[in-house]
């Protein structure tokens, strides 16, 4: 479990300086933290009033007129962002009246050296990304406008062609955990701080701003430009989630001293009624602290709605009191203050934002499984190799015990009652006699095959007599291999037969010779002697 921590709101004032010092109210700043505000007597109000002539009001640090945009921005910002990157959320919000400063404090004006809190968090935040190494940022940006107490995304692209009527409205939805989601509210991803400044300056060319009797360029809306942040340690599993808020309210202001009507009059309402509905939720959450109260009204309004961790959850909150020294803007100025120091009483509990990546905690478990695996595998095989080079020389005397025993030489095996030698003897024999086996099948076959082409040369051969020319029958009692031998054996080949005298002979008396062809001998008569002994037939 997390531990808490106490963080108080912390309220920082900030004076903007007046053109003339002749307007300007009477104040003087102690010690760094103590507003003293002195009001002289109205003389309308009679001699007798009770009203303060002093406001002593305290903050956490007071920011003098003189104060830079940079002086700003270290005192106040700095320490919120870098808690931001540790996984603490947290909420930085300009409050106060119509031009005492807000938008400047937050955005800053048109030349870069006079930029305010937002556009100095990008250069401060990518930074100090830079100098962790150890760990992995993502970085994500939304900017979210309340205009008369309806949503609308400033950096959809489409807003900035389209008309203000056709803009798409954000709606709130709570899910069963008490968690806020903004539906049509778009992320987008920055890598660099520039992609993060040009998405600032889209928003804040198309935010609803008029023109009043307090300012030329007055902010009509309440808007949230919100910075997300995840980190990764590369060490670990731990991913770490925080965000943002960087709050610039609309400007709280006097109706009746102003004479606005039409549209900025109705802006004025929408305003001041949501500027009152956060000042009910502040008052109720101090209730609650001692003790007074159980229900806060969050839903109010949309803003508070929003603002909701900020205010009273887990998130380390800073207030920066826009307070304009004119003299004609005292009431409003003191009443700024001391919304400032009911702020500074809230106390929120904040811890940090870390879960445990399942997807890498999957990862590195199937990277150790398969490592140990490999090394199983490695250890199985070198025991296995130490086992064979042991059996190798037994594996070679139960081969020549085996050949022994095949070959008739079993008095020269020697007798061993391994189990292992045995199992390893017994799979040699069977390939043994698997190969012999083989091979005797093999002989057999040729052997039938060469008995056929014998039969079928002698069947050429013997079935023809020359001398008849009549086919002499093979008795089926004779087989091929027996005709070359016994009774058959008398017969001659063919060459043979055509060469004999007698068939000359008989040739000549068909055909006739000439006078001068030689004498044909006769030869003798062949005899029952002859005919015992034949001359060898090749066949």
């Amino acid at each position: 479990e997390q531990k808490m921590i106490k963080s108080n709101l912390l309220t920082f004032a900030r004076l903007k300086p007046c053109p003339s010092t002749k307007d300007q109210f009477q104040y003087e700043i102690a010690d760094g933290k103590l507003l003293r505000v002195r009001t002289p007597k109205n003389p309308k109000c009679g001699i007798i009033t009770n009203n303060k002539e002093v406001h002593e009001l305290m903050f956490t640090h007071v920011l003098p007129a003189t104060a830079t945009q940079e002086d700003v921005f270290k005192i106040v910002a700095e320490p919120v962002i870098e808690s931001c990157l540790n996984g603490y959320n947290g909420t930085i919000f300009a409050y106060g009246q119509t031009g005492s400063g807000k938008t400047y404090t937050m955005s800053g004006a048109e030349s870069w050296k006079v930029r305010g809190i937002i556009p100095r968090c990008f250069e401060f935040v990518f930074d100090e990304i830079e100098k962790r190494k150890h760990l992995q940022y993502n970085t994500y940006v939304s900017y979210l406008e309340i205009y008369n107490e309806n949503g609308y995304d400033l950096l959809d692209r489409k807003h900035a062609e389209a008309s203000f009527d056709d803009w798409n409205k954000i709606s709130l939805y709570e899910d069963d955990f008490g968690n806020i989601h903004l539906k049509n509210l778009s992320i987008h991803k920055c890598s660099t701080e520039d992609d993060a400044i040009d998405l600032l300056m889209m928003g804040n060319f198309i935010r609803q701003v008029s023109s009043t009797p307090m300012n030329m360029a007055s902010s009509r809306s309440h808007c949230v430009f919100t910075i997300a942040f995840e980190s990764r340690d590369l060490t670990n599993d731990i991913i770490k989630t925080s965000k943002l808020h960087l709050v610039d309210l609309a400007g709280s202001e006097r109706v009746f001293k102003k004479n606005s009507q039409g549209i900025i009059i109705e802006e004025a309402k929408h305003i001041n009624l949501s500027l009152s509905y956060l000042e009910q939720v502040i008052i109720a959450l101090y209730e609650k602290s001692v003790g007074n109260r159980v229900h806060i009204p969050y839903r109010n309004s949309m803003m508070t709605t929003i603002l909701r961790d900020s205010l009273g959850g887990n998130c380390r909150t800073v207030m920066v009191a826009n307070i304009s020294t004119d003299f004609d803007s005292i009431d409003e100025s003191v009443s700024t203050a001391r919304f400032a120091q009911r702020c500074s009483m809230l106390v929120n509990e904040i811890r940090v934002n870390e879960r445990i990546d399942l997807n890498l905690v999957i990862k590195r478990l199937e990277e150790e499984n398969s490592l140990l695996k490999s090394r199983l595998k490695s250890e199985a095989v070198e025991k296995e190799g130490k086992k064979l080079g042991i059996l190798q020389s037994e594996d070679e005397k139960i081969k020549d015990s085996i050949e022994r025993y095949i070959y008739d030489h079993r008095e020269d095996i020697p007798l061993k009652s391994s189990k292992e030698e045995l199992v390893a003897g017994m799979k040699y024999m069977k390939q043994i006699i698997l190969e012999k086996d083989e091979k005797f099948q093999t002989e057999i076959f040729s052997l039938k095959q060469q008995i056929s082409d014998l039969k079928a040369k002698m069947s050429q051969h013997l079935s023809h007599d020359p001398l008849t020319g009549k086919e002499d029958e093979i008795p089926p009692d004779i087989s091929p291999s027996a005709i070359s031998v016994g009774k058959y054996e008398e017969r001659t080949n063919i060459k043979q037969l055509s060469t004999h005298p007698a068939t000359l002979a008989m040739k000549k008396k068909r055909i006739g010779f000439s006078s001068n062809s030689p004498p044909i001998p006769i030869p003798e008569p062949i005899t029952s002697a002859s005919k015992k002994s034949p001359s060898p037939s090749k066949h």
